[in-house]
């Protein structure tokens, strides 16, 4: 049976001074998305499953050396990202992954069930990956630091790059493996 965790890794509010929202939603694709393979008590399942995001070259920044040459990267699971344009100001944004116009998004009653009756709500296309360049003021500048931290943070900085993904399982061991795009996605971001 699959069920969601809520995870906070209590980076919400440090993304969002830099201009990144991610939001606490899972996206799904209904027109382009990865089989997926769930071991049941009969054996393996084989299905269509939109909650794994695939996506391919038009959903890509064409014009960043981080995407251009992607064929297909699978995102399983993964949040939408929103780009705070007050936040931003000058800085440059590269919007590196969307779904299709396909997707919709669930807020609640998160059910992962890959033999449901998938309904799709409002379809459009949702932001899962972005990059962010330019001046960056510290977050903890005038804070105490974290626990745990005891050197002291870079004040600012004239050449920084903020990449965000609202999802990490796609750099897993499986995922990596299996889809190597993924990888070369992430080294490159």
């Amino acid at each position: 049976n699959l069920k969601p965790t809520k995870v906070d890794l209590g980076l919400a509010d440090q993304f969002e001074n830099y201009g990144v929202k991610l939001n606490a939603d899972l996206v799904l694709d209904g027109a382009s998305f990865e089989v997926a393979n769930f071991n049941t008590e009969y054996g393996p399942f084989l299905t269509q499953y939109p909650f794994w995001p695939r996506i391919i070259q038009s959903g890509f920044d064409q014009g960043s050396v981080v995407t251009s040459k992607l064929q297909a990267v699978v995102f399983p699971w993964t949040s939408s990202i929103e780009i705070i344009k007050d936040k931003v100001k000058d800085n440059q944004v590269q919007q590196l992954a969307k779904t299709t116009d396909k997707s919709w998004q669930v807020t609640e009653n998160f059910d992962l069930n890959p033999q449901q009756a998938f309904k799709p709500t409002e379809q459009k296309s949702y932001l899962i990956a972005a990059t962010i360049f330019g001046k960056f003021s510290s977050f903890f500048a005038g804070k105490s630091l974290p626990e745990g931290f005891t050197d002291k943070p870079v004040e600012k900085t004239n050449d920084g790059r903020l990449a965000v993904v609202g999802n990490a399982q796609f750099v897993r061991d499986g995922f990596a493996k299996q889809y190597q795009d993924n990888l070369i996605f992430f080294l490159n971001s």
